[in-house]
């Protein structure tokens, strides 16, 4: 079940991400900025169902009480955000016959990011177990989700302003173009580093370190047995310096004129 999650997650991000750059074009002449929207739409529906049908099969998870992000499980964090991003692109549809419900619409699509982000903040310091975990690519994705939610705050906030305050709206464009622009090129940047570069899994190093630390192990328990043997051996072959049975006669050592069961020493 966990390799269709990961297969739903992937195919997932790959349609956000599509959507997202596309989406950037909003602010183009009309005829583009309608295409743009309307194609972008369908990208996030399609993302958000294939996310709403992964987090149905992610293992569960404990969360982290006592801190503020685990206010829910990973997953469940998961699942707040594709069901607010899912009513977002419906209400975004709404759009094209009552415009106002553009400001709700942006809003929403920022509090689900907001709830992404904070989910995969959540799985950065409360690693759940996988085999191939890196948490230098969970690094990697979390500052993807950041550049991301940061871009659709901006949105929402361009939307707010054109739609109550209609006397700023070429300002409001042009900054919200260039922020797109810059904030749009970093997260290409490091969703093409998340999703095409290999990083070593975590559990590679403690591997490593389990392997080195058995052959310490046994090292040491080879080292213990040689030494336990030698003590055997010393038992069995007395020193000649100290003995309890006196020497024979051919000995080339003198008697000594105590008695025989004394103590031999060097006289």
């Amino acid at each position: 079940m966990l390799s269709y999650a990961k297969s739903l997650d992937r195919a997932s991000s790959t349609f956000f991400f599509f959507g997202f750059a596309i989406s950037q074009l909003r602010f183009a002449p009309f005829i583009i900025a309608a295409f743009a929207k309307i194609s972008s739409l369908f990208l996030y529906l399609v993302a958000y169902v294939l996310w709403l049908v992964a987090c149905q099969l992610y293992p569960d998870h404990p969360r982290l009480k006592k801190e503020w992000y685990g206010f829910a499980q990973f997953k469940n964090q998961h699942r707040i955000a594709a069901a607010l991003g899912t009513i977002a692109v419906l209400c975004s549809i709404l759009t094209f016959f009552f415009p106002i419900i553009a400001v709700p619409a942006s809003w929403l699509f920022a509090i689900s990011n907001g709830f992404w982000l904070i989910s995969e903040y959540h799985k950065k310091q409360n690693p759940i177990c996988e085999e191939n975990y890196s948490s230098e690519r969970q690094q990697v994705y979390l500052i993807y989700a950041l550049l991301v939610t940061t871009m659709a705050i901006v949105t929402a906030i361009a939307t707010t302003l054109i739609t109550f305050y209609p006397i700023v709206t070429t300002a409001t464009i042009l900054l919200a173009s260039l922020f797109s622009l810059c904030i749009g090129a970093a997260a290409f940047k490091y969703w093409a580093e998340y999703t095409f570069l290999d990083y070593k899994a975590d559990n590679d190093t403690k591997g490593s370190y389990t392997f080195f630390l058995s052959n310490k192990l046994v090292q040491n328990a080879k080292t213990s047995t040689l030494e336990h043997q030698g003590k055997l051996e010393s038992s069995y072959y007395p020193s000649p310096i100290m003995s309890s049975v006196p020497p024979k006669k051919d000995s080339q050592l003198p008697l000594s004129p105590s008695d025989d069961n004394s103590v031999f020493l060097f006289n």
